[in-house]
């Protein structure tokens, strides 16, 4: 897996960048890959991992439809980022998410109860006792937009 150096710079935040540190996490935290190669055979294709992976980085930029990995604009950095081999298309990811849900489905959590084990946070409840949990990885410099009314 690619490692990528973190710096601080003054080019523009994108939605993207977000995906280093979302696949460092994955790999070095959780055995999300291992588990769901193993939990579904198969005997040739692209692997459920990657499957997994591309749909959790398009997630993590803020889209939830099957097209949106159709807008992936530099292969190399997702794939480098995420650690796949390969980037689903549309109808792969769909057809896999729509035939083994239920199958990769304890494993996706079962990697998110490992992730949060592993990086022990400190989880302070509310007063209701709910967790709060923020997760926005995009961040957006909305300084100069302005409001337009029409009559």
């Amino acid at each position: 897996m690619k490692r990528f150096i973190i710096e601080q710079s003054s080019a523009d935040i994108i939605s993207h960048s977000g995906l280093s540190l979302i696949g460092q996490a994955t790999k070095r935290y959780t055995h999300l890959s291992g588990q769901l190669d193993a939990s579904v055979p198969m005997r040739h294709g692209i692997k459920h991992s990657d499957v997994i992976k591309s749909y959790l980085a398009l997630l993590s930029i803020g889209k939830n439809d099957f097209e949106a990995i159709n807008g992936i604009e530099s292969e190399f950095y997702f794939t480098s980022a995420m650690d796949i081999d390969e980037i689903p298309g549309e109808a792969t990811l769909r057809q896999r998410m729509d035939k083994h849900a239920i199958s990769f489905l304890p494993i996706v959590e079962k990697a998110s109860r490992d992730f949060l084990s592993n990086i022990q946070p400190a989880l302070r409840p509310l007063s209701t006792g709910h967790i709060p949990v923020d997760a926005d990885v995009t961040p957006m410099d909305n300084s100069g937009s302005h409001v337009t009314t029409h009559p």
